[in-house]
């Protein structure tokens, strides 16, 4: 079996492996695959670099790395045939560790994967590939309500959205958000804040728009909260929210959430989603106060070189 890189006629062959674990459509599966490939592919996704497991021409196995900023990449853990499970573990080795070989090759210094909390051997094939445990995270969301148009920010917070000029700003409140996080809080350690935000940009749709800077009456920095929109599902997410160390336990959370959903109210779409990690016990606390409901938990590996 030859592990590596796919070629350009293997690409669709390898993508119907990885979305939908076989190699070929039937014909009642053709049109809905294709239109999630086409939409997979509007949104940047690179099917070019997908690892594959070939054996006498055919394509067993996939998986794929996506660069999610030009020194940080995610894989997308391999999926197979069933003629090949009983080698799961070392084959799915192989590619991850092929996979990360091509993201380093093209710059990523963190890799990371996020995998169902209970694919024990999927994990495994990570950590044999030198993965760490990162974070378990709750991804939750919220559909919001017409009460939620109507909610007002308090009159003392004052939220002004991202131009280019106040990036230098943005970057000044991250920073400042990353001291005492529970958040992933390795990650603030590993990357930059430049770092940081252009991931948060490559993350769906980023509208400038829809990223605030939170200001007190002081006309103080307290906050940051960054919503996208996923193309794929046609929800806004809440890509970052962070309150500035000093400025956390007065109700900041909760005030960010609130105008999050009226934002969204304004978008017409009906969900919104989110990520914690949940050893962020307020994070958490807040979120189930404001109306969020768990949809999943996950694990995420990850590898620094």
């Amino acid at each position: 079996m030859e592990i590596r890189l796919v070629r350009p006629e293997e690409i669709n062959q390898a993508a119907a492996v990885l979305l939908l674990g076989r190699p070929r459509c039937p014909s009642s599966m053709e049109k809905s695959y294709g239109e999630l490939l086409a939409r997979l592919k509007s949104t940047g996704m690179d099917f070019s670099r997908q690892i594959v497991a070939v054996k006498e021409g055919e394509v067993l196995a996939s998986c794929a790395f996506t660069q999610v900023d030009p020194t940080s990449a995610h894989v997308i853990a391999p999926a197979m045939l069933p003629s090949v499970e009983t080698e799961n573990i070392k084959l799915e080795r192989g590619m991850i560790e092929c996979a990360v070989a091509e993201a380093r090759r093209l710059g990523a210094k963190l890799v990371q994967t996020v995998l169902e909390k209970e694919d024990w051997p999927r994990q495994t094939a990570f950590r044999d590939a030198g993965f760490e445990p990162l974070a378990e995270l709750s991804f939750m969301e919220r559909h919001p309500q017409r009460a939620d148009c109507a909610m007002e920010a308090p009159p003392w917070l004052r939220f002004i959205t991202y131009e280019k000029d106040r990036e230098g700003v943005f970057l000044d409140v991250i920073r400042s958000t990353y001291e005492g996080t529970l958040d992933c809080p390795a990650l603030s350690s590993l990357r930059t804040a430049e770092e940081t935000l252009e991931g948060h940009k490559r993350s769906g749709k980023f509208d400038p728009l829809m990223w605030f800077l939170a200001f007190d009456k002081r006309n103080t920095p307290v906050g940051v909260l960054l919503l996208n929109l996923m193309e794929i599902s046609d929800r806004f997410n809440v890509t970052f929210m962070g309150v500035v160390a000093e400025f956390r336990g007065r109700g900041l959370g909760m005030a960010f959430v609130k105008y999050a959903l009226r934002r969204i109210c304004e978008t017409h779409r009906t969900v919104l989603t989110l990520a914690v990690d949940t050893r962020n016990w307020p994070a958490c606390r807040i979120y189930k106060e404001a109306g969020f409901v768990e949809t999943a938990r996950k694990e995420v590996l990850y590898r620094y070189f």
